[in-house]
This record gives structure tokens, sequence and C-alpha cells, in this order.
């Protein structure tokens, strides 16, 4: 019995590892260390799961907050490469969207411009904002897991939302695919890809489109910019094609190349995009392709 109690303790703490991962991914901003801290709360949970009866996820996310805490006492906010030039430091690195799952939070606040400016939120209101606006707990409830007073947990969440908007995240479209315009967007932007044709590429084009290539810390804003770059990343000699996916709800592509036509093509890079008004406002190329494949989906 005893036994068969713990299994039925481990299925229901596993069950909201996807929710979890969502919190700590926006916490932490990179998949990786995410699945790492969310793998040890649900061991912790799973060892100390005779301290609870009721209240289970709360006590779940009081876990996975104290992990995040820690894993980012010290650390450097992470950045992503948007306001053109150089920005030093270790960088927001994508999630796919399978390995999440919100209790009715806004889809909008996976996509990688907030997710990075979250990081410009101190931890414990950045913890508090998200445990209220995305898991859903109750101002009492995030009191609870911040070991504070409704009236504290309150304040933080009102710091953290002034924090937030200092950090202005930009205000783009997740992936729609009823959407016409962004769809044509997209067909449009693989064709240009695929022939190599940048200057249809650049009619994609926002007037103050953001180009990135992580893991370089450099990013180039504005259309004539983002042609030099686009130009000088062409690969003469070799073919492209891209492959869609989805990553932070935004539109994704697996870059791939191969020699000569029909022959292998290997994943090179994921392509995140960022759209607004049926035009390309960012173009995130992580160029560590092969490592964002223990990740993510291909084929």
């Amino acid at each position: 019995m005893s036994v068969l109690l713990d299994e039925l303790h481990a299925t229901s703490i596993e069950a909201h590892r996807l929710e979890l991962t969502g919190f700590c991914y926006r916490m932490v901003a990179s998949a990786f260390v995410a699945e790492d801290a969310v793998q040890e709360t649900l061991l912790l949970a799973s060892l100390h799961h005779d301290r609870f009866r009721a209240q289970r996820r709360t006590w779940l996310y009081r876990i996975a907050t104290s992990v995040c805490l820690d894993v980012l006492r010290g650390a450097a906010p992470r950045v992503l490469p948007t306001a053109g030039g150089l920005v030093p430091g270790q960088l927001v690195l994508p999630v796919p969207d399978d390995h999440v799952q919100d209790a009715g939070g806004d889809p909008t606040t996976l996509r990688l411009p907030y997710v990075a400016a979250l990081q410009q939120v101190p931890p414990r209101q950045r913890a508090a904002l998200l445990l209220r606006d995305v898991a859903g707990l109750s101002v009492a409830e995030v009191a609870d897991v911040l070991d504070t007073t409704t009236s504290g947990a309150a304040s933080t969440l009102a710091r953290a939302r002034a924090a937030l908007a200092a950090a202005a995240p930009a205000a783009t479209e997740p992936l729609r695919p009823d959407d016409p315009v962004q769809q044509d967007l997209l067909v449009r932007y693989r064709r240009a890809v695929e022939q190599d044709d940048v200057t249809a590429l650049v009619a994609l084009l926002h007037d103050d489109v953001v180009v990135a290539m992580p893991p370089h810390e450099w990013s180039v804003r504005g259309v004539a910019a983002a042609r030099e770059v686009l130009v000088a990343a062409r690969r003469p000699g070799r073919v492209t094609r891209l492959v869609p996916t989805v990553a932070n709800g935004s539109p994704a592509f697996w870059l791939t190349t191969a020699a000569r036509r029909g022959g292998v093509y290997e994943p090179e890079a994921l392509v995140v995009l960022e759209t607004a008004g049926g035009r390309i406002t960012a173009i995130t190329t992580f160029l560590d392709g092969p490592r964002l494949l223990t990740l993510f989906a291909y084929g």
C-alpha cells in the first residue's frame, strides 16, 4: 500500500511538469536551465511528498520558486540582442512550445522580447509577477509561496509591474495559423531564403527590424544594416531549406543546408521570427543548432 501511495503521489506531481517548465523558463530564460530546475523541483517534491496534503500545486510552485531564485542568485540577467550594437552577457535561449503549458496565462508572456524584458525585473518580483499572471495563483497564494504577507505580496507585485513596464517589451504577434496575412508573410519569407533572394527578403522587413545571431552578442537595427548582415550570411555553394517549427509561441524555422539539391540537409540554426502588421520585426538566428536539437523536434 505504501509503494502504491508513493507511485500515486509521484504521478500527481509529474502531471505539473509542463506548467512548472513554463514558469521556470520565464524565470531563468533558458530551456536547458529551466528543465534542470523542474527536474530538481520534482525530485524534491517526490522526496518530501509526506509534507503536504492539500494545496499541492501551490506547494510545488513554492519549491520551483526557491530553486529558480537559487539559480539566479548572483547571476547576471540574461539578455536578448535587440537594441542594436553589442550586448555582452548570457543570452536568452528559446523554448519549444510543447515543453510548456500555462494555466490560462497570456501566451504573449512566452515571446522572446517579453522573456528578455522579464529578466530586467528583480528575481523575487519576477517570481511574484509570474505566479500571479501566468500560474494564476491568488495574491494570498503568492504570499504563501514567497513566505510573506498578503500586503507584502501585493506590494511586490506592484513593483514588478512597474519594472516590467520600464523594460518595455516589444509588442509582436504570436504564431497565427488562421491569419492569412501572417501566413502569406511566412510563405514569402521561406521562399526568399530558399531562393537566396536577399532583395525579396528585405522587402518583407519592418523599417525598424532587428537582426541577431546568438551566441554572437551583437545585433543590428534597421533595414540597411539588416541587408548587410543577410548578404554576409549567405552560403555560396550550399542549398538552403527551411523546416517550419514553433518556438516561444512565435513562427520559427530550422535552417538546414545541403551541398546540392536532393542531398542530405543538416540543421544548422533555429530561426525565430517576430512579426507585426504584415512585416518581420525581428529575426533571431540561434546558430547553435545541434545543441538545440536536443530540445526541439526536427523533421
